[in-house]
């Protein structure tokens, strides 16, 4: 294991914990992995009422490949997709609670707590893009004041991460220099992507790296599924962009999971 600095900490100290009081990392992305079923079902309750088909769809999640070879090693995309459904549930639950504003204060702070911690484990700009389908969803139900709490709490979360950093001397100004520099990481990175590659790994389950000696590969966890999955999500997209509306709830967050 290495510090990598260039990458939040949330998810290091999950780990880190898992190996302290569990004895190793994976027990900890096992842990996870049935986290992450768990949420999933309780999303697919809110869609789903068929119980044949809750059980398909969640049949479907839990055997693909690549989520389920997640399980088994301490990687950050498991911790990342579990805080991703946290916060998916949370704003569903804000929207759907029509009650007193003291009701609607739990989900609207876990919204912002989840939000946090999902920017707290990889590269924590990618929280902007979920922000992007929070605003349009609560724009659409006439409560993007809301908004600015859970962007106000996503932020106490992600510094609060941080608070060994602080314990240890640093200062806010010293933070504030260490974020640029992280960015600085990432735009200043001389790798370039080799575009096209997504719809390739999509529809044939073929890819290829970075590397100029690269070759194309086959993705060993690549099903049917995931070109299902992507057509799906067109279709739905293009329906709704053919009848000038736009999408709401789950619908928003797909292309993230």
């Amino acid at each position: 294991y290495e510090i990598n600095p260039e990458v939040p900490p949330l998810g290091k100290y999950y780990y880190g914990l898992s190996i302290k009081y569990l004895g190793n990392a994976e027990y900890g992305a096992l842990l996870l992995f049935l986290s992450s079923l768990f949420l999933f079902f309780l999303l697919v309750k809110k869609y789903i009422q068929d119980p044949i088909l809750q059980a398909f769809a969640v049949l479907f999640f839990v055997t693909d490949p690549l989520l389920f070879y997640q399980s088994r090693i301490s990687m950050l995309d498991l911790p990342q997709l579990v805080t991703l459904l946290g916060h998916m549930l949370c704003i569903l639950s804000l929207i759907n609670n029509k009650s007193n504003a003291s009701k609607r204060l739990i989900p609207l702070v876990l919204a912002g707590v989840t939000l946090g911690m999902f920017m707290s484990i990889k590269i924590g700009a990618l929280g902007i893009v979920i922000l992007i389908a929070d605003v349009i969803i609560l724009w659409k139900k006439n409560r993007i004041k809301e908004v600015i709490p859970i962007i106000i709490i996503s932020g106490i979360t992600y510094i609060s991460m941080y608070v060994m950093y602080f314990v240890q001397g640093h200062t806010l100004f010293e933070w504030l220099k260490a974020q640029k520099w992280m960015l600085h990481f990432y735009s200043s990175s001389l790798v370039k992507p080799v575009f096209g590659t997504v719809f390739t790994t999509l529809f044939s389950g073929r890819i290829i790296g970075w590397d100029i000696h690269a070759e194309w590969a086959r993705v060993s966890e690549w099903t049917i599924s995931w070109t299902t999955f992507f057509g799906a999500s067109i279709f739905i997209a293009m329906k709704n962009v053919r009848n000038f509306k736009i999408p709401e709830g789950i619908h928003l967050y797909l292309p993230f999971i």
